[in-house]
């Protein structure tokens, strides 16, 4: 996959997609504390949650009222993410790209 000229990692692709498919695999469903602790600084509106793995960041900011975008490398770990919300949150939106080329320098959020 090409974005804006960069090669998506298929090693990395593939390294995160079998994390997340493992059978024994369960993801963490608590934020890190970090955002927990400052979450309440922020002013709510739109957050950008990259390499959101299984989204349990991009869940916890929709669930104070946040619009998120959830982005990560794995398919596998935004389905987690869409299963974390539980469809109790319907301001998580989910796109399966490789950070690094996500937006090009004239595009804003």
């Amino acid at each position: 996959l090409f974005l804006w000229g960069h090669k998506m990692s298929e090693a990395a692709r593939a390294k995160w997609e079998a994390r997340y498919g493992a059978e024994d695999y369960a993801p963490d469903q608590e934020p890190v504390p970090f955002l927990c602790e400052h979450v309440d600084t922020l002013p709510v509106g739109r957050a950008l949650c990259l390499a959101a793995g299984t989204g349990r960041n991009a869940v916890f900011l929709a669930e104070r009222g946040f619009a998120v975008t959830a982005v990560d490398i794995s398919a596998r770990g935004l389905a987690w993410c869409r299963a974390l919300a539980d469809g109790d949150v319907d301001s998580v939106s989910n796109l399966c790209s490789h950070c690094s080329v996500l937006l090009s320098p004239s595009q804003s959020l």
